[in-house]
């Protein structure tokens, strides 16, 4: 069904007979829930799911990483971490000198180990200045029901 690319979810269903126990059961998928990555639900660029991943490629400094983001959903960065509690950048604590570095080397200055071949990333930061008539939310005024911060990733090569 996954090759045929079917998109109805009801035609997953599964049954379970289990006649030595006399039972029954019937399992049936339900949706993935989707949130928006944009500054309201009508601006938004990209519907992020648990399957979605925003992969970058490149050995690209930290700088046109802000760029990118800046760019294509009007996103301003202000922090970076990655793997743990390890934060590559943040605005807040003056560290400009780290904007023209590549990431693949902020990760190996602080990690103090060679970064994989897929950098996990993540992301914090606020959506650019918009309009008052754009930065509806929900019914309640709770972002946090509709918006969602997708997952990165940095795949590099030396």
């Amino acid at each position: 069904k996954i090759i045929m690319e079917i998109q109805d979810i009801s035609l997953f269903r599964s049954t379970n007979f289990n006649v030595a126990v006399n039972s029954y059961t019937r399992f049936e998928p339900i949706a993935c829930k989707s949130r928006y990555f944009g500054p309201s639900k009508a601006a938004a660029k990209l519907i992020v799911n648990l399957w979605t991943m925003v992969t970058l490629e490149g050995d690209i400094t930290l700088q046109q990483l802000l760029d990118q983001f800046s760019e294509d959903y009007n996103f301003e960065i202000m922090s970076v971490g990655t793997t743990g509690d390890v934060t590559l950048y943040n605005d807040l604590f003056g560290q400009e000198d780290r904007v023209d570095k590549r990431i693949s080397e902020l990760y190996y200055e602080i990690l103090s180990e060679n970064p994989p071949t897929y950098i996990p990333l993540v992301i914090d930061g606020d959506f650019e200045e918009v309009g008052e008539s754009d930065t509806s939310c929900s019914e309640d005024g709770n972002m946090d029901e509709w918006f969602a911060i997708p997952p990165c990733r940095l795949k590099w090569s030396k």
